[in-house]
Protein backbone atom coordinates (compact mmCIF):
# COMPACT_ATOMS: atom_id res chain seq x y z
CA UNK A 1 0.00 0.00 0.00
CA UNK A 2 1.44 3.37 -0.99
CA UNK A 3 1.99 6.07 1.63
CA UNK A 4 1.49 9.74 0.75
CA UNK A 5 4.18 10.90 3.18
CA UNK A 6 6.87 8.71 1.66
CA UNK A 7 9.18 9.63 -1.20
CA UNK A 8 11.07 6.83 -2.89
CA UNK A 9 14.86 7.32 -2.82
CA UNK A 10 16.81 7.82 -5.99
CA UNK A 11 18.08 4.72 -7.73
CA UNK A 12 21.65 3.96 -6.67
CA UNK A 13 24.50 3.62 -9.16
CA UNK A 14 24.78 -0.07 -8.26
CA UNK A 15 21.13 -0.70 -9.15
CA UNK A 16 21.34 1.47 -12.26
CA UNK A 17 24.31 -0.52 -13.57
CA UNK A 18 22.34 -3.79 -13.33
CA UNK A 19 19.43 -2.18 -15.19
CA UNK A 20 21.77 -1.00 -17.97
CA UNK A 21 23.42 -4.42 -18.25
CA UNK A 22 20.13 -6.36 -17.96
CA UNK A 23 19.85 -7.71 -21.51
CA UNK A 24 23.54 -8.60 -21.74
CA UNK A 25 23.47 -10.27 -18.33
CA UNK A 26 20.44 -12.32 -19.37
CA UNK A 27 22.14 -13.42 -22.59
CA UNK A 28 25.34 -14.40 -20.76
CA UNK A 29 23.21 -16.36 -18.30
CA UNK A 30 21.64 -18.30 -21.19
CA UNK A 31 25.08 -18.81 -22.77
CA UNK A 32 26.35 -20.50 -19.61
CA UNK A 33 23.91 -23.39 -20.12
CA UNK A 34 24.77 -23.69 -23.81
CA UNK A 35 28.50 -23.77 -23.02
CA UNK A 36 28.58 -25.86 -19.85
CA UNK A 37 25.16 -27.46 -19.38
CA UNK A 38 23.59 -27.60 -15.92
CA UNK A 39 25.64 -26.40 -12.92
CA UNK A 40 27.16 -29.27 -10.92
CA UNK A 41 26.72 -28.94 -7.15
CA UNK A 42 29.87 -31.01 -6.53
CA UNK A 43 32.06 -28.61 -8.48
CA UNK A 44 34.68 -26.79 -6.41
CA UNK A 45 36.57 -24.65 -8.92
CA UNK A 46 36.29 -22.90 -12.28
CA UNK A 47 38.98 -22.74 -14.95
CA UNK A 48 38.98 -19.59 -17.07
CA UNK A 49 40.35 -20.36 -20.52
CA UNK A 50 43.09 -18.02 -21.82
CA UNK A 51 42.26 -16.14 -24.99
CA UNK A 52 43.84 -13.88 -27.60
CA UNK A 53 42.36 -10.60 -28.81
CA UNK A 54 43.44 -7.26 -30.26
CA UNK A 55 42.18 -5.08 -27.41
CA UNK A 56 44.46 -2.25 -26.35
CA UNK A 57 43.55 -2.74 -22.71
CA UNK A 58 43.81 -5.90 -20.68
CA UNK A 59 43.52 -6.24 -16.96
CA UNK A 60 43.88 -8.97 -14.37
CA UNK A 61 41.58 -9.14 -11.34
CA UNK A 62 41.87 -11.39 -8.33
CA UNK A 63 38.47 -12.98 -7.62
CA UNK A 64 37.06 -14.91 -4.67
CA UNK A 65 34.69 -17.64 -5.86
CA UNK A 66 32.33 -19.62 -3.62
CA UNK A 67 31.17 -23.23 -4.13
CA UNK A 68 29.52 -25.93 -2.02
CA UNK A 69 31.02 -29.38 -2.84
CA UNK A 70 29.63 -30.92 0.36
CA UNK A 71 30.94 -28.05 2.47
CA UNK A 72 31.39 -24.36 1.55
CA UNK A 73 34.53 -24.04 -0.59
CA UNK A 74 36.50 -20.98 -1.67
CA UNK A 75 38.65 -20.57 -4.78
CA UNK A 76 41.02 -17.62 -5.17
CA UNK A 77 41.74 -17.05 -8.85
CA UNK A 78 43.15 -14.38 -11.17
CA UNK A 79 40.98 -13.60 -14.19
CA UNK A 80 42.17 -11.73 -17.26
CA UNK A 81 39.64 -9.43 -18.89
CA UNK A 82 39.43 -6.88 -21.70
CA UNK A 83 36.90 -4.81 -23.63
CA UNK A 84 35.73 -7.67 -25.84
CA UNK A 85 35.68 -10.20 -23.01
CA UNK A 86 34.53 -8.32 -19.89
CA UNK A 87 34.87 -9.83 -16.46
CA UNK A 88 31.12 -10.10 -15.80
CA UNK A 89 30.64 -11.97 -19.08
CA UNK A 90 33.31 -14.52 -18.20
CA UNK A 91 31.88 -15.07 -14.73
CA UNK A 92 28.27 -15.53 -15.85
CA UNK A 93 29.20 -17.80 -18.74
CA UNK A 94 30.99 -20.01 -16.22
CA UNK A 95 27.94 -20.28 -13.94
CA UNK A 96 29.28 -17.65 -11.49
CA UNK A 97 27.00 -14.86 -10.19
CA UNK A 98 29.05 -11.70 -9.51
CA UNK A 99 28.30 -9.21 -6.76
CA UNK A 100 28.58 -6.25 -9.17
CA UNK A 101 28.49 -5.49 -12.87
CA UNK A 102 31.47 -3.16 -12.58
CA UNK A 103 34.69 -4.32 -10.94
CA UNK A 104 33.29 -7.38 -9.13
CA UNK A 105 35.55 -9.11 -6.64
CA UNK A 106 33.31 -11.95 -5.45
CA UNK A 107 31.05 -14.45 -7.20
CA UNK A 108 28.93 -17.42 -6.12
CA UNK A 109 28.38 -20.59 -8.16
CA UNK A 110 24.86 -20.98 -9.61
CA UNK A 111 24.39 -24.47 -8.14
CA UNK A 112 25.10 -23.19 -4.62
CA UNK A 113 22.57 -20.38 -5.02
CA UNK A 114 19.96 -22.79 -6.43
CA UNK A 115 20.60 -25.19 -3.56
CA UNK A 116 20.21 -22.44 -0.98
CA UNK A 117 16.98 -21.30 -2.63
CA UNK A 118 15.39 -24.75 -2.54
CA UNK A 119 16.68 -25.37 0.97
CA UNK A 120 15.37 -22.02 2.16
CA UNK A 121 11.96 -22.19 0.48
CA UNK A 122 11.14 -25.82 1.30
CA UNK A 123 13.04 -26.63 4.46
CA UNK A 124 13.09 -23.15 6.06
CA UNK A 125 16.20 -23.93 8.16
CA UNK A 126 18.95 -21.61 9.26
CA UNK A 127 21.56 -21.34 6.52
CA UNK A 128 24.32 -19.95 8.71
CA UNK A 129 26.08 -23.29 9.24
CA UNK A 130 26.16 -23.97 5.50
CA UNK A 131 27.43 -20.55 4.53
CA UNK A 132 29.92 -19.90 7.32
CA UNK A 133 32.65 -18.96 4.85
CA UNK A 134 30.52 -16.24 3.29
CA UNK A 135 29.61 -13.03 5.04
CA UNK A 136 25.95 -12.05 5.14
CA UNK A 137 26.72 -9.23 2.75
CA UNK A 138 28.08 -11.60 0.09
CA UNK A 139 25.35 -14.20 0.43
CA UNK A 140 22.35 -11.90 0.73
CA UNK A 141 23.32 -9.45 -1.98
CA UNK A 142 24.34 -12.06 -4.56
CA UNK A 143 21.40 -14.34 -3.73
CA UNK A 144 19.01 -11.40 -4.22
CA UNK A 145 20.58 -10.49 -7.58
CA UNK A 146 20.61 -14.10 -8.75
CA UNK A 147 16.91 -14.63 -8.02
CA UNK A 148 16.15 -11.41 -9.94
CA UNK A 149 18.21 -12.70 -12.86
CA UNK A 150 16.46 -16.10 -12.86
CA UNK A 151 13.00 -14.52 -12.87
CA UNK A 152 14.06 -12.01 -15.53
CA UNK A 153 15.30 -14.87 -17.72
CA UNK A 154 12.16 -16.94 -17.10
CA UNK A 155 9.97 -14.03 -18.19
CA UNK A 156 11.92 -13.80 -21.43
CA UNK A 157 11.50 -17.53 -22.12
CA UNK A 158 7.78 -17.44 -21.30
CA UNK A 159 7.27 -14.40 -23.53
CA UNK A 160 9.26 -15.92 -26.41
CA UNK A 161 7.27 -19.17 -26.39
CA UNK A 162 3.88 -17.70 -25.48
CA UNK A 163 3.75 -19.41 -22.10
CA UNK A 164 1.47 -18.06 -19.41
CA UNK A 165 2.34 -17.74 -15.74
CA UNK A 166 -0.01 -19.93 -13.70
CA UNK A 167 -1.17 -19.32 -10.14
CA UNK A 168 -2.94 -22.66 -9.77
CA UNK A 169 -1.94 -25.92 -8.14
CA UNK A 170 -1.56 -28.45 -10.95
CA UNK A 171 -2.14 -31.29 -8.48
CA UNK A 172 -5.49 -29.91 -7.27
CA UNK A 173 -6.89 -27.97 -10.24
CA UNK A 174 -10.12 -29.49 -11.52
CA UNK A 175 -10.92 -31.38 -8.32
CA UNK A 176 -14.41 -31.78 -6.89
CA UNK A 177 -13.67 -29.26 -4.15
CA UNK A 178 -11.24 -26.35 -4.02
CA UNK A 179 -9.37 -26.34 -0.71
CA UNK A 180 -7.92 -22.93 0.16
CA UNK A 181 -5.97 -21.59 3.10
CA UNK A 182 -6.08 -17.94 4.16
CA UNK A 183 -3.67 -16.09 6.41
CA UNK A 184 -2.38 -12.60 7.01
CA UNK A 185 0.24 -10.59 8.83
CA UNK A 186 -0.94 -7.05 9.43
CA UNK A 187 2.06 -5.77 11.37
CA UNK A 188 4.98 -6.24 9.01
CA UNK A 189 7.54 -3.51 9.60
CA UNK A 190 10.41 -2.45 7.42
CA UNK A 191 12.65 0.58 7.31
CA UNK A 192 11.15 3.31 5.20
CA UNK A 193 14.33 3.42 3.15
CA UNK A 194 13.53 -0.14 2.03
CA UNK A 195 10.34 0.99 0.33
CA UNK A 196 11.85 1.85 -3.02
CA UNK A 197 9.32 1.92 -5.82
CA UNK A 198 10.64 -0.99 -7.86
CA UNK A 199 8.34 -0.26 -10.77
CA UNK A 200 10.38 2.88 -11.50
CA UNK A 201 13.56 0.82 -11.73
CA UNK A 202 12.19 -1.29 -14.57
CA UNK A 203 13.73 -4.23 -16.38
CA UNK A 204 15.98 -6.33 -14.19
CA UNK A 205 14.48 -5.15 -10.88
CA UNK A 206 10.84 -4.88 -11.95
CA UNK A 207 8.29 -7.37 -10.66
CA UNK A 208 8.26 -10.52 -12.77
CA UNK A 209 5.16 -11.50 -14.73
CA UNK A 210 4.43 -14.22 -12.17
CA UNK A 211 4.77 -11.78 -9.27
CA UNK A 212 2.48 -9.28 -10.97
CA UNK A 213 -0.14 -11.99 -11.53
CA UNK A 214 0.10 -13.12 -7.90
CA UNK A 215 0.02 -9.72 -6.19
CA UNK A 216 -3.12 -7.61 -6.02
CA UNK A 217 -3.06 -4.17 -7.61
CA UNK A 218 -3.50 -0.88 -5.76
CA UNK A 219 -7.00 -0.64 -7.28
CA UNK A 220 -7.93 -3.96 -5.67
CA UNK A 221 -6.48 -2.88 -2.34
CA UNK A 222 -8.45 0.38 -2.42
CA UNK A 223 -11.68 -1.63 -2.53
CA UNK A 224 -10.88 -2.93 0.95
CA UNK A 225 -9.52 0.31 2.42
CA UNK A 226 -12.74 1.30 4.19
CA UNK A 227 -14.11 -2.18 4.92
CA UNK A 228 -14.89 -2.82 8.59
CA UNK A 229 -15.42 -6.20 10.18
CA UNK A 230 -18.91 -7.28 11.17
CA UNK A 231 -19.27 -6.73 14.92
CA UNK A 232 -22.02 -9.37 15.00
CA UNK A 233 -19.81 -12.24 13.84
CA UNK A 234 -20.53 -15.49 15.63
CA UNK A 235 -17.22 -15.92 17.44
CA UNK A 236 -16.22 -18.76 19.76
CA UNK A 237 -12.80 -17.22 20.35
CA UNK A 238 -13.66 -15.09 23.41
CA UNK A 239 -10.90 -16.44 25.72
CA UNK A 240 -8.20 -15.33 23.30
CA UNK A 241 -9.96 -12.29 21.84
CA UNK A 242 -7.20 -9.98 23.08
CA UNK A 243 -4.34 -12.37 22.37
CA UNK A 244 -1.96 -12.69 19.47
CA UNK A 245 -4.66 -14.55 17.56
CA UNK A 246 -6.67 -11.36 17.14
CA UNK A 247 -5.55 -11.17 13.54
CA UNK A 248 -8.37 -9.12 12.08
CA UNK A 249 -8.35 -6.13 14.44
CA UNK A 250 -7.00 -3.20 12.47
CA UNK A 251 -6.78 -1.12 15.65
CA UNK A 252 -3.89 -3.28 16.86
CA UNK A 253 -1.49 -1.54 14.49
CA UNK A 254 1.14 0.60 16.13
CA UNK A 255 2.24 3.62 14.12
CA UNK A 256 4.08 5.30 16.98
CA UNK A 257 7.35 5.60 15.13
CA UNK A 258 8.18 7.33 11.89
CA UNK A 259 11.22 5.16 11.41
CA UNK A 260 9.31 2.21 9.99
CA UNK A 261 6.95 1.71 7.10
CA UNK A 262 4.20 -0.69 8.26
CA UNK A 263 2.62 -3.09 5.82
CA UNK A 264 -0.01 -5.78 5.94
CA UNK A 265 -0.05 -8.80 3.65
CA UNK A 266 -2.89 -11.23 3.19
CA UNK A 267 -2.69 -14.40 1.11
CA UNK A 268 -4.98 -17.01 -0.38
CA UNK A 269 -3.27 -20.33 -1.17
CA UNK A 270 -4.15 -23.79 -2.38
CA UNK A 271 -4.27 -25.55 0.98
CA UNK A 272 -3.05 -29.05 0.16
CA UNK A 273 0.26 -28.14 -1.48
CA UNK A 274 0.73 -24.54 -0.35
CA UNK A 275 0.71 -22.98 -3.83
CA UNK A 276 -0.07 -19.23 -3.46
CA UNK A 277 -2.91 -17.92 -5.61
CA UNK A 278 -3.36 -14.32 -4.51
CA UNK A 279 -1.64 -11.83 -2.22
CA UNK A 280 -2.78 -8.37 -1.19
CA UNK A 281 -0.79 -5.64 0.52
CA UNK A 282 -3.56 -4.66 2.93
CA UNK A 283 -4.21 -3.98 6.61
CA UNK A 284 -7.39 -6.00 7.12
CA UNK A 285 -10.30 -7.52 5.20
CA UNK A 286 -9.51 -11.23 5.39
CA UNK A 287 -13.24 -11.94 5.51
CA UNK A 288 -13.54 -10.40 2.04
CA UNK A 289 -10.68 -12.15 0.25
CA UNK A 290 -13.07 -14.41 -1.63
CA UNK A 291 -14.36 -11.38 -3.54
CA UNK A 292 -11.51 -12.18 -5.89
CA UNK A 293 -12.90 -15.67 -6.52
CA UNK A 294 -15.15 -15.47 -9.57
CA UNK A 295 -15.99 -19.20 -9.71
CA UNK A 296 -19.34 -19.19 -7.93
CA UNK A 297 -20.09 -22.80 -8.90
CA UNK A 298 -16.96 -24.12 -7.17
CA UNK A 299 -17.35 -26.04 -3.92
CA UNK A 300 -14.86 -24.73 -1.36
CA UNK A 301 -13.05 -25.96 1.69
CA UNK A 302 -11.73 -22.94 3.61
CA UNK A 303 -9.02 -23.17 6.26
CA UNK A 304 -8.25 -20.13 8.41
CA UNK A 305 -7.07 -19.91 11.99
CA UNK A 306 -9.97 -17.63 13.03
CA UNK A 307 -12.63 -18.93 10.63
CA UNK A 308 -15.09 -18.85 13.55
CA UNK A 309 -14.84 -15.05 13.46
CA UNK A 310 -15.60 -14.62 9.78
CA UNK A 311 -17.76 -17.59 8.73
CA UNK A 312 -21.08 -15.80 9.22
CA UNK A 313 -19.80 -12.74 7.39
CA UNK A 314 -18.53 -14.86 4.49
CA UNK A 315 -21.79 -16.74 4.06
CA UNK A 316 -23.79 -13.53 4.31
CA UNK A 317 -21.66 -11.89 1.62
CA UNK A 318 -21.24 -14.94 -0.63
CA UNK A 319 -24.44 -16.96 -0.45
CA UNK A 320 -23.06 -19.67 -2.74
CA UNK A 321 -20.72 -20.71 0.09
CA UNK A 322 -23.72 -21.80 2.16
CA UNK A 323 -25.55 -23.32 -0.80
CA UNK A 324 -22.57 -25.39 -1.96
CA UNK A 325 -21.87 -27.15 1.35
CA UNK A 326 -18.60 -25.33 2.06
CA UNK A 327 -16.21 -26.97 4.50
CA UNK A 328 -14.55 -24.85 7.20
CA UNK A 329 -11.53 -25.68 9.31
CA UNK A 330 -9.09 -24.16 11.79
CA UNK A 331 -5.43 -24.98 11.25
CA UNK A 332 -4.28 -27.67 13.68
CA UNK A 333 -1.55 -25.61 15.33
CA UNK A 334 -4.05 -22.83 16.14
CA UNK A 335 -6.94 -25.08 17.19
CA UNK A 336 -5.59 -25.48 20.74
CA UNK A 337 -6.09 -21.74 21.37
CA UNK A 338 -9.82 -22.03 20.65
CA UNK A 339 -12.60 -23.16 22.96
CA UNK A 340 -13.61 -26.81 22.97
CA UNK A 341 -16.79 -26.01 21.02
CA UNK A 342 -14.72 -24.32 18.34
CA UNK A 343 -12.29 -27.24 18.14
CA UNK A 344 -15.20 -29.65 17.64
CA UNK A 345 -16.93 -27.52 15.00
CA UNK A 346 -13.81 -26.65 13.01
CA UNK A 347 -11.52 -29.64 13.48
CA UNK A 348 -9.30 -29.77 10.38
Amino acid sequence: MEHDDYTAPEISNHVQSWIEYAEKVRQWYFNSFLLHGEPDLSKKSVHFEPYDCSCNYRGVVRMTLYFLNGIPTIQEVEVMHCSCNPLVKQLLENHMMPNKTKSPRRAVYFALLDYLHVFKMRGLPSLSSRTALMTNDVLNSIYFLYRKLVRYAQDHVNSSYGLESMSVCLGCEGGKRKLVSMDGNFQMKRRKTAGRNEASEGGFFALSIGEQALCGTKEEVDKFATVKKDQNDNCFLDPVEDSVFKANDENSRNNSTGRYDENGIFSLSWARHGVPERMLNIYDGEGHMLKQQKEEGVRYGIMYHIICLVRENLEHTFTHLMMNDTWYGVTAIHAYAHTMACQVNYNP
